[in-house]
This record gives C-alpha cells, structure tokens and sequence, in this order.
C-alpha cells in the first residue's frame, strides 16, 4: 500500500474550492474512488488532514452484501436532500432533472445551501407517465375536462429527497431518485 503525502497547512491558510477539489482528485486517483454526490472532504479545525465519506453506491454495495439479497437497492442511509435546478423532457410527460445536492444550516424555510455537487435524477412519480390515462400524478389526461391543460415538471428551486439507486442488474450504475407530484398547468378552453 502506498502512501500519500500531503503539505501540511500553515495555521490560518485560506483553501478555495478549487483547491480542495485537486485535493480531492489526487485522493480520488490514488484510492481508485470515483467523487460525486454523497463523497465529502472534512477538514479538522487546524485543516491538517482529509478523511473521505463514503459515495452513496459504495454504501448501497455494502448494504447488499450485508443483506445478501440484493433486491433492496435504496435505504435512508443513502438518502440526502437536493434541489432542482435544470430539467429536460426525457419522454412523454417525464423529465431528466438536474439537481444540486443542498444542506440545511438554519431553521424552517431558509437556510439551504447549495454544495455544489450536481447529478441527473428522475421522479419516481412520473414513472408511468405515458401521455394517455392517468399519469403518475393521479390525473387522467384522456379525460375530456383535462382539455387545455398538459402536466408539468417539477419545478426548478424544488428542494426534494432524493434516494441513491444501485439496480440490480447489470450495468450498475448508480441513479438517482425522488417522488415530487407533478403539476398541472393549462387554461379551459372557451
């Protein structure tokens, strides 16, 4: 095993994040780890050393091995809140949403702080849409009072759950996941 070797911080050094995240990419490189959401560099508070938080898939695996089933891919310990801050339609009525993972440093409706650490999720709720009967939102767009109105995406500024997803077959690649309702939007026709 080989060891790496670090320059120690002088008291009161300013890191940026650019910085960080070469340190985190010589870290990455040399532990063979891929960095995304849910991988955290801590520092102590002299700013000495780094410990890593393990990647969500690497928790998913570990849970699955722990259970030797395999079929549960998602638990609360790979879970973290996240805001939507881009989408792009993937099919009828379902979207690909960029998001940012965010944590939360005040109390109740402030307070959340984006880390910069972006991903690709979809909506569990718009895993049926398919533009015709009831859509994952409960609406049936088939219906003739629906007329004038179309289903929206979630929109950006959301702050939703999202759950890290290994599939069990192959390849796996991890996903990411959250259940927001969708809205509806339109005007009765006249």
């Amino acid at each position: 095993m080989s060891s790496i070797k670090l320059p120690k911080l002088p008291d009161g050094a300013i890191v940026r994040g650019k910085d960080i995240n070469k340190i985190i990419d010589v870290l990455a490189n040399a532990l063979q780890i891929h960095c995304g959401p849910g991988l955290e560099a801590r520092f102590n508070s002299s700013g000495q050393y780094i410990s890593i938080i393990k990647h969500p898939a690497d928790v998913l695996r570990g849970a699955q091995s722990e259970e030797g089933s395999g079929e549960d891919t998602t638990s609360s310990r790979t879970s973290f809140f996240a805001k939507i801050v881009n989408y792009a339609v993937e099919g009828t009525n379902q979207w690909r949403y960029t998001c940012e993972q965010v944590v939360k440093r005040t109390t109740a409706y402030t307070g959340w702080h984006g880390t910069n650490v972006h991903f690709e999720a979809f909506n569990t709720c718009e895993h049926i849409n398919d533009g015709a009967g009831v859509e994952g939102n409960g609406v049936d767009v088939d219906n003739p009072s629906f007329e004038g109105f179309s289903i929206q995406p979630a929109p950006v500024g959301s702050i939703v759950r999202v759950w890290a997803v290994l599939p069990s077959g192959s390849p796996q690649t991890t996903e990411y996941w959250f259940s927001y309702e969708n809205g509806i939007d339109g005007e009765c026709p006249e």
